[in-house]
């Protein structure tokens, strides 16, 4: 998965085998899910005239999903590979740049979705002032990042983490880029405890046996993708309905303060 804040230099293969799994692999469309429907309860009554600009666009995704909310939608990515695949799949606009230095004048867009990014970005406050810098008055930002410093492993290591967050460092972080927080949740909830266990054996106990090397989501046999698949698929509904108290990722829709001070 690209982010802005990382140059990643994959072959076409990759991307193709990313964008393949989207809509089959328990992870990539269990999250795509839980994102697409925190996105439905958390939207409604959204002006949908406006633009949206996906940050750290990768293959494309969500990108089109977000032209549910939006007259006209905006990726931007540091890979100019991820770039080149996208524009072969869609007719969206796209720009080469990172987070912190986003490329757009000031309110140029209605909505804005962060899925994974600021947790690659030393600065993050900074990179979430940015985001509020062309965020349009009233506007929204939906955001995705790990959780709890306690599930660090390899896998952050691998895909060069800065940190993970707890909802109330979030929080934190988006009240003083000047957002409001409208609606946050864990995600990820009923694989927690699996994920945690795994996780604190991974770099607690194995860590010295261990390669820091790229991670991806490889694929399961059918059954149990299957399985998974609808237990996040479950999830996805749950999160229309309430918060869910802890998982291995907060999402948030925050809105653009009327005033910064």
């Amino acid at each position: 998965m690209l982010r802005a804040g990382i140059v990643t230099n994959l072959p076409k293969e990759e991307f193709e085998r990313d964008f393949k799994l989207k809509d089959t692999n328990w992870f990539y469309k269990g999250m795509f899910d839980i994102w697409a429907a925190f996105l439905e309860v958390s939207l409604k009554g959204f002006d949908r005239t406006g633009r949206a600009l996906d940050l750290g666009c990768g293959a494309g995704g969500k990108m089109l999903h977000l032209r549910n909310y939006a007259a006209k939608v905006y990726g931007l990515d540091l890979s100019m590979d991820a770039l080149r695949f996208t524009k072969e799949r869609s007719s969206v606009c796209l720009n080469q740049a990172s987070a912190e230095n986003i490329p757009y004048k000031d309110g140029s867009f209605s909505l804005m979705n962060a899925f994974d990014i600021i947790e690659h970005i030393e600065d993050d406050l900074g990179a979430l002032k940015e985001m509020n810098r062309v965020m349009a008055k009233g506007g929204f930002l939906v955001i995705a990042v790990p959780a709890f410093g306690f599930l660090w492993s390899q896998h952050d290591i691998a895909n060069f983490h800065k940190r993970r967050y707890t909802a109330c460092d979030l929080k934190v972080k988006l009240e003083k880029a000047g957002f409001e927080v409208a609606r946050m949740t864990y995600a990820n909830f009923f694989l927690f405890p699996f994920v945690a266990a795994i996780r604190l054996v991974q770099y607690g106990l194995l860590r010295p046996f261990l390669k820091v090397e790229r991670t991806r989501v490889e694929s399961l046999p059918p059954f149990l993708n299957s399985i998974l698949v609808s237990i996040l698929d479950f999830e996805s509904r749950i999160v229309k309905k309430t918060r869910l108290p802890f998982g291995v990722a907060v999402m948030c829709v925050a809105r653009k303060k009327e005033s910064v001070k």
